[in-house]
């Protein structure tokens, strides 16, 4: 991805000896109410975004299974926006990792797919959406919104386990 207006660039420094200190500040800075006052609260952009949502026999089977799917988007490069109720909510296309181009959005879902079988149903699609801090003063959240989110949620909702379909908004 190409640096243009609405992007947001996230530097993640590796443990090779760099100094902890300056790793330190810039996240403080990151976070800091200063620090977010200077970014514009939402921004338009391309969002790539998978729903994934997995079955267990058990609570602590469904809470095992939404950690495998968090572990492997994060290895591929995604982002995780959040876990409620067996559902995982995946994204990329907002903050782009220094040295790090996440895998394509089929492959993530074929890896998904692979990885849990009859024990997930995944929407997925890409939307020009807009993604930064919603909320109020009292309390914000960095999410993303895109067109018809709510119909993908209902192609979610009616899917069998182990379907996989492409949202076209």
């Amino acid at each position: 991805m190409g640096s243009g207006a609405g992007e947001v660039r996230m530097v993640i420094m590796s443990d090779d000896g760099s100094d902890m200190q300056q790793r330190r500040e810039l996240f403080e800075e990151l976070l800091s109410v200063g620090g977010l006052a200077d970014t514009p609260k939402i921004m338009p952009g391309k969002i790539d975004f998978v729903l994934a949502f997995v079955r267990g026999d058990s609570p602590e089977e469904v809470s095992e299974r939404m950690g495998l799917v968090s572990d492997l988007v994060a290895e591929c490069g995604w982002i995780e926006f959040g876990m409620v109720a067996g559902m995982v909510v995946i994204a990329s296309g907002m903050i782009v990792l220094a040295d790090r181009s996440p895998l394509s959005r089929q492959a993530l879902v074929g890896q998904l797919h692979k990885e849990f079988g009859l024990n997930v149903k995944i929407v997925h699609g890409a939307a020009d959406g807009h993604f930064g801090n919603f909320g109020s003063n009292r309390r914000m959240s960095w999410t993303f919104t895109v067109p018809q989110f709510d119909q993908a949620l209902a192609v979610l909702g009616h899917s069998a386990f182990g379907e996989v379909h492409e949202f076209k908004p």
